[in-house]
């Protein structure tokens, strides 16, 4: 190695030891004499255990080796139903070998001494858990550092392996959640029904659809809610996303949209097609015959930089995405995630070979994400060529979910995109869609927090977006004529409203 070379490995060196140094130097996150108060606290009241035990999960959580060491004992007690007080901790340390570790019977009896009351336990064991935590980032932050500096560690794998670690850390945060109690739960459930009484009729309670009718069905998504919208290719899955995610940004909620199929400017064309007059093709294939439509564009896209909308067409693993997701809630609050779409979502953490196994993971960690984000997660899911194969109408099935039961399992909606012109079946002869206006069906399969239905709806395939219902043909009209505001697609009254 040249001389140069060995500054650099110099320089390199000297500075990963710095940061080591510091990383060592400071002392871990602990509050040593709140670890007494709560070892103590739980020695003169044994019922006091169980409201700690749903937080401190594990002795580890306590920085001093003596306190561990009495916690252990306390756990062992609870885990056979024993009492918990001052004689049997000190015999169950005594039993475990450990009664000089926890520091001898008089540090015992003293810290049992420290507290006459158990109000604030529960307060204290979650200022103990964070300190906990934040041991955990920094030993994971080290351990980053450290390899972060070695030539021969692959970083992407790095990257990966800490966000699982990241997700670990996570966990312990979940585990530490206030649990509310079944009085308390009835409590909410009697203000949600006072709220939904005295909300304004045709009022939804979640995210808009983008769809007035659909809303109407579902009183809109709800938070923490998976939902799963099911079709053939071609049936109109990701402008129906793109058309919700107009919707939702129009009511001013944050919106994420994740895509492993299209990238981002083909989503933001289309989302331009959906908030105005322009066909799709004009936007991304054809281009525009007169000039002067560019003054009109012009208005739409300064309109729409005001939606608070985030895009990111670069993750394809579940990993990804729920950093991408926890990102995004944690920077913007996302009040709704798009995820487009669900077959194509990968997870490296898995080892196995069943793409099955593989998928329940994902649609698993899906769920969980929405109900700890508390918002709606809608992901399209790709239907078996059984639907095509079958006789009669062709409507999609809940077994026609491709690749694994878990998607229906996990998700709390499933929702099948219908068009039956694209089977070739004739619509006249359904008196319903002639009575609506409509050609299309989504129909709702299983709705975890209400009834199975079907919504009809219009699809118009010239401009690839949904409406509740076919509307005046402006195809062969100048554009410039019909549209005078950039917000005009939407300012119709309800019943004609596109979205």
């Amino acid at each position: 190695m040249g001389e140069a070379g060995n500054d650099k490995a110099f320089v390199k060196a000297e500075n990963s030891t710095k940061l080591v140094k510091i990383l060592n130097g400071a002392v871990p996150p602990q509050a040593l004499d709140l670890e007494r108060v709560v070892l103590g606290a739980l020695m003169i009241d044994s019922n006091a255990i169980h409201e700690v035990g749903s937080i401190i999960k594990d002795s580890e959580v306590f920085y001093s080796k003596q306190h561990q060491a009495i916690y252990e004992a306390i756990l062992m007690l609870m885990n056979d139903m024993k009492p918990v007080d001052l004689l049997t901790v000190c015999e169950q340390l005594k039993f475990n070998g450990k009664i000089e570790v926890a520091g001898g019977y008089s540090y015992i009896v003293d810290s049992s001494q420290l507290v006459s009351s158990t109000a604030h336990i529960e307060y204290h064991s979650r200022i103990l858990l964070q300190k906990y935590i934040g041991r955990q980032t920094i030993s994971l932050a080290r351990k980053l550092i450290e390899k972060a500096y070695d030539d021969q560690t692959d970083v992407i794998e790095l990257l990966a392996e800490s966000s699982n670690e990241l997700s670990s850390i996570q966990d312990i945060v979940l585990s530490g959640a206030k649990q509310i109690t079944f009085s308390e739960a009835l409590d909410k459930v009697e203000q949600r029904v006072e709220f939904l009484t005295n909300q304004d009729e045709g009022a939804i309670t979640g995210v808009t659809c983008g769809l007035t009718k659909v809303d109407k069905f579902t009183s809109g998504w709800q938070p923490g809610t998976y939902v799963t919208i099911g079709a053939r290719p071609g049936m109109g899955k990701t402008s129906l996303l793109v058309g919700n995610m107009v919707g939702a940004a129009k009511q001013k909620v944050a919106t994420g949209f994740i895509s492993l199929e299209m990238n981002t400017v083909e989503l933001v064309g289309r989302a331009v097609a959906v908030d105005s007059h322009f066909h799709l093709s004009q936007l991304l294939t054809k281009g525009f015959e007169k000039n002067e439509y560019f003054t009109q564009l012009r208005k739409v896209t300064e309109d729409m930089k005001r939606y608070n909308c985030h895009f990111n067409d670069q993750v394809s693993d579940i990993t990804d995405i729920i950093a991408t997701a926890r990102k995004w809630k944690r920077d913007h609050n996302i009040g709704i995630l798009f995820i487009d779409y669900l077959q194509l979502i990968g997870d490296r953490s898995y080892k196995g070979s069943m793409r099955e196994q593989e998928l329940s993971r994902i649609t698993r960690k899906i769920k969980l994400l929405a109900k700890e984000l508390n918002i709606p997660i809608i992901v399209p899911a790709q239907l078996s060529r059984n639907v095509e194969n079958r006789g009669g109408s062709k409507r999609p099935l809940l077994s026609d979910l491709r690749e694994s039961g878990a998607i229906e399992q996990d998700s709390d909606i499933v929702a099948f995109i219908y068009r039956p012109e694209v089977y070739g079946i004739d619509v006249d002869e359904d008196q319903d869609m002639i009575d609506q206006n409509c050609n299309s069906e989504l129909i709702f399969s299983k709705f975890r927090a209400g009834g199975t239905g079907t919504v009809l709806i219009y699809w118009k395939g010239d401009k690839t977006k949904f409406y509740n219902h076919a509307y005046i043909d402006q195809s062969s009209t100048d554009i410039l004529d019909n549209v005078k505001q950039p917000n005009d697609a939407f300012a119709q009254d309800n019943d004609d409203m596109p979205f």
